[in-house]
């Protein structure tokens, strides 16, 4: 029994060794925590079985220190970063706070911008001067303070400010090697002049884009386990892509691509211009507001695979009308002022098209 035991105690410390070495490598998503609690606990589950064939196999002991020493590893590594979507930090025991800003007076009428962000939300907003404001609240987390506060003060962060060909361009660069994101949470907040024409390609981890009060050609925006939010956006193109994130707010783009997993899109657009609308969402609900100017038609092809579909606009003919595939089309479309074609698709969840 002895032997089993001390068998036992070595697998957990060598589980808790590998584990911490890889979780301290990794950004670690909701996904990935599920599967992993998913196999622990079918894990757990099987142990009852194998020990009632065999009796004399220390199978308990052998699974719990393997289940233990990973999720253990996986806590109290920063490797766990992603805990920040609860308590609006990372599992760490000791942390140093700081933080950065970048201002200058911009000349250009078209700024483009750039975030390579991670371990945190991006909120980009603007404002009626002719500057641009960008502040960076940064933490470090480390095994101890000393060590907390050595990680915040190699953070090396840089913004490239340039313009050519008539446009100023802005480039937010941090110098961290991937096997290092881990260590670090940061927040974005910008805000651009109101008056400019903005191209924005935001990418992120860990944390949400915000984006309020945005005029320009184009919006990229990509992150994972955080919501996408937008309030006022008027851009040509739109692509927006999360996981296990909502997506929400008031948007209105000639041609809209927006994608996640695992969260709902609750959309208002505001139908003043020719548009395509490309929605795709699994796990969620699918919710779109427009208005219904009478020069205004909508071309629909709704789908999902587990919920209902309802289309509350007037004037409609449908093409295809079944529980979980609509298909419907504005009589007289083609000769609509404006035209806005919406494609949308979920599995378990209803969509609903209708005018507020």
């Amino acid at each position: 029994m002895k032997n089993w035991r001390a068998l036992s105690f070595g697998v957990f410390l060598i589980t808790l060794g590998i584990g911490w070495y890889i979780f301290s490598s990794i950004q670690v998503s909701f996904e990935t925590f599920a599967w992993i609690l998913l196999i622990a606990g079918i894990a757990l589950i099987m142990i009852p079985l194998v020990s009632w064939k065999r009796p004399a196999w220390p199978a308990r002991g052998l699974v719990v220190a393997v289940v233990g020493g990973l999720l253990i590893s996986l806590l109290f590594s920063g490797g766990f970063a992603l805990v920040q979507n609860f308590t609006g930090g990372t599992f760490w025991f000791n942390t140093a706070q700081g933080t950065k800003s970048y201002n200058g007076t911009t000349t250009a009428i078209n700024i483009y911008m750039q975030i390579d962000n991670f371990n945190g939300p991006i909120r980009v907003s603007t404002w009626d001067v002719s500057r641009y404001s960008i502040d960076l609240t940064i933490r470090a987390g480390g095994s101890s303070q000393v060590n907390a506060d050595n990680k915040l003060a190699a953070l090396n962060v840089t913004l490239n400010d340039t313009t050519s060909a008539g446009v100023e361009n802005l480039i937010l660069m941090y110098n961290v090697p991937s096997s290092d994101h881990s260590s670090y949470t940061i927040e974005v907040d910008a805000l651009l002049p109101s008056n400019a024409i903005l191209k924005l390609d935001l990418h992120s981890s860990n944390g949400g884009i915000y984006l309020t009060n945005i005029n320009g050609t184009t919006v990229n925006a990509e992150t994972t386990n955080g919501p996408l939010t937008f309030d006022g956006v008027h851009v040509n193109n739109l692509t927006a892509q999360t996981s296990n994130g909502r997506v929400d707010g008031t948007l209105e783009a000639t041609n809209t691509v927006i994608r996640t997993s695992n969260g709902m899109i609750m959309l208002t657009i505001p139908s003043t211009t020719t548009g395509n609308i490309d929605l795709s969402t699994s796990n969620g609900p699918i919710e779109l507001h427009v208005s219904n100017p009478t020069q205004a038609g909508y071309n629909l092809d709704a789908s999902t695979s587990n919920g209902n579909i309802n289309f509350n606009l007037p004037n409609l003919n449908y093409s295809v009308d079944q529980k979980t595939a609509k298909k419907a089309k504005t009589i007289g479309f083609n000769s609509k002022t404006i035209q806005v074609t919406i494609q949308a698709a979920t599995s378990n969840g209803n969509i609903d098209i209708d005018t507020p």
